[in-house]
């Protein structure tokens, strides 16, 4: 009879320790794709900074495009450092979307406070609406869609490879208790 509770409490315990290890991958993984979130959002934020500045209702928004640049270096660095080796080229491609957006509104904010609205609003609707947004956009489906498949995908996987195991082993040791019963 101890025979079988032991095996059963064996079982148990290697089973959750599996479906820890997958919990856990899958938990590190979100993680890093949280903090893409808030990178993204900052830099979503920096260009909505300058269509409110350069609509001319919010003065504080040039300052507010300072910050929001901060930010998004902030999470582009902890981001970067979250990611494994071979993914490195993908912090590279933000990294220099992100650059092109600081620049862009830069000189979208010295058109505008020279006068040049016209200017100013064409480059912004080019660079911005027209090349930047659209990429970052693009990179974040790339980004998104495979980690979200294979998040799931590998947690269910190491869940499934634990049952067969569970099964067989839980199955055993009570056929055998009722047979030496």
């Amino acid at each position: 009879m101890i025979l079988p509770a032991l095996l059963v409490g064996g079982v148990a315990i290697r089973s959750n320790l599996l479906e820890r290890r997958a919990l856990d991958a899958l938990g590190s993984s979100l993680s890093r794709t949280r903090t893409y979130a808030e990178l993204e959002t900052a830099m979503f934020d920096q260009s909505e900074a300058v269509w409110r500045y350069r609509s001319g209702m919010d003065p504080g928004a040039k300052r507010e495009f300072s910050v929001s640049g901060e930010v998004a270096d902030y999470w582009q660095q902890r981001w970067a450092s979250e990611l494994n080796p071979g993914e490195i080229e993908l912090a590279d491609g933000v990294k220099e979307i992100h650059q092109q957006i600081k620049s862009t509104g830069d000189s979208i904010f010295v058109r505008y406070d020279a006068g040049k609205r016209d200017d100013a609003y064409r480059l912004a609707q080019r660079e911005l609406k027209g090349r930047l947004l659209p990429a970052l956009t693009e990179l974040n489906h790339v980004l998104y869609r495979p980690r979200a498949e294979s998040n799931v995908a590998g947690a269910y996987t190491g869940r499934r490879a634990t049952r067969p195991a569970q099964w067989r082993i839980a199955v055993g040791p009570r056929s055998l208790a009722l047979l030496s019963g």
